[in-house]
């Protein structure tokens, strides 16, 4: 197995590799080629510990094979030494200690059976572990800042995100650009990192401030400012500041963009609320907020929430329905993130901020400020008609789907939509939530071609709507209502 260090593309040449250890006596690696062991693969992250050792007592011995670090079979006799041990892997970003027991005295004896009975038990035992794992208290503001800003100011997590910072915008932010901006638009984007969204959109002739809590992306961002003036297009600058912090004067931008994972970074209702209610602050009249925003719902959902909710019973620890915590690195670090069920759920936060919800645009939610937004009404008996009211049509668009085309289909839709509402943006975001919950678990198998059919039939202003296709010449497609707002490229896309 080739190895790469920090994220570089190419292998590692053992000499490389032995300097680095000689430097730091740990780095970070991870596997560039997987062999046909089935123990690491393509893509784990090792930590790996200098020092030489026998082949008998090393864990696994990284050997230079052909210019490369290998890292070398335990059972292949042949590699006599080794100069380096790896001590901890990662596996979809979740750590394991391979030398803490009981690993330690499967792997040290070389054994492939071991090792695979090792591999499975662990294997057998994820889900569990991972459960536990959600029912971990919910950590404090200035817990979460600081572990984000110790994580995304790290200088390879930097390194690694610097050659970023040219290419521009997403697909999905090319539409809420287009859609929502002007040439000499002010705009605020919080939780800029290196830069990608602030120096596209100064490319664009826009005022951009981008502001981060990690110090290190925001002095990698400021090195690269001097591009942008030069090119003597928009202006851009960066701060080391937070959205909750922030001292500037009200209605000072067009649009606060709040990147991914920044709102749902933030634990604790209150604290999400009083960051939605600055950002609205900030936003001229007739401005928007736009911000990444995770929803879900699932069986898993119930899985978490149901001992999460026993253990608030007895007064064991504050922890919020959606709150989680996921696994990124190298090196393995948890991190806290929120979990909305529905966009729903996000209108509650919205509105006590002066938000009221727009919609969404290529999977951002807007917002607008609105001082008399109302607080989202439904509880569970309105989820329980709305879900009535699918169940009621989805055997009827089954029928349909399995016998009529596209276009023939999309005109059913259409005439069981007469008598149906026109859903406002939060009301609609509701369907969609219910459509989805009803997809996964009926026996026909979900998919997105069923949901927006359902999406046409009960709502009078999705019916309106064109029913969009796009398709791939190598894979699966993709169905939807409206406008072409999807961050996902086909190659070829039909409405009807």
């Amino acid at each position: 197995m080739a190895l790469s260090l920090d994220g570089a593309p190419a292998p590692v040449s053992a000499e490389a590799l032995s300097r680095a250890l000689a430097a730091s006596g740990a780095v970070w690696a991870w596997i560039a080629e997987s062999s046909a062991s089935g123990r690491l693969h393509e893509g784990d992250a090792v930590q790996i510990v200098g020092g030489a050792r026998s082949a008998a007592r090393s864990l696994l011995p990284v050997v230079d094979a052909a210019g490369v670090a290998v890292v070398a079979d335990p059972a292949d006799r042949r590699v006599r030494l080794g100069f380096v041990r790896i001590v901890c892997r990662a596996r979809d970003r979740r750590p394991w200690v391979l030398d803490a027991q009981p690993w330690r005295g499967i792997l040290a004896s070389g054994s492939v059976r071991r090792w695979r009975i090792a591999e499975r038990l662990r294997a057998t035992s994820a889900p569990f572990t991972r459960t536990l794992e959600q029912l971990a208290r919910q950590p404090s503001l200035a817990e979460v800042e600081g572990s984000e800003a110790s994580f995304y100011g790290r200088a390879d997590v930097v390194a690694g995100d610097e050659p970023r910072a040219g290419e521009g915008l997403s697909k999905a932010e090319e539409v809420v650009a287009t859609r929502l901006l002007h040439e000499a638009a002010r705009v605020l984007v919080v939780g800029c990192g290196t830069g990608r969204e602030s120096f596209a959109l100064a490319r664009r002739g826009m005022h951009v401030l981008g502001i981060d809590i990690a110090t290190g992306a925001v002095a990698a961002a400021r090195r690269r400012a001097a591009d942008v003036r030069e090119a003597g297009t928009g202006s851009v600058s960066f701060a080391v500041d937070s959205l909750a912090r922030l001292e500037l004067s009200f209605a000072s931008f067009d649009l606060v963009l709040i990147a991914s994972d920044v709102l749902c970074g933030i634990p604790g209702r209150d604290n999400r609320i009083a960051a939605l209610k600055r950002a609205r602050e900030l936003v001229a009249p007739g401005g928007r907020v736009v911000m990444a925003a995770r929803s879900g719902r699932g069986p898993a959902r119930v899985l978490i929430e149901a001992p999460r909710a026993a253990l608030r019973i007895l007064g064991r620890g504050h922890r919020e329905p959606g709150d989680r915590f996921a696994w990124q690195g190298p090196p393995p670090t948890r991190r806290f993130v929120h979990i909305y069920a529905d966009d729903v759920e996000l209108a509650r936060e919205l509105a006590p901020a002066g938000l009221a919800y727009d919609g969404r645009v290529a999977g951002f939610v807007v917002a607008g400020p609105d001082t008399r937004a109302p607080h989202p009404a439904g509880g569970i008996f309105d989820a329980a008609a709305e879900t009535v009211r699918v169940l009621s049509v989805l055997p009827q668009v089954e029928r349909a789907r399995r016998k009529a085309g596209p276009a023939e289909l999309a005109a059913t839709m259409r005439l069981l939509s007469e008598g149906a509402p026109h859903r406002a943006p939060l009301e609609r975001a509701r369907l969609r939530s219910t459509i989805a919950w009803c997809d996964q678990v009926v026996p026909f198998g979900a998919g997105c071609y069923r949901r927006a059919l359902l999406e046409m039939a009960l709502d009078a202003g999705a019916a309106q709507e064109p029913l969009v296709l796009g398709l791939r010449r190598h894979g699966l497609g993709h169905a939807w209502v409206g406008a072409a707002d999807t961050e996902e490229s086909f190659d070829t896309v039909f409405r009807f």
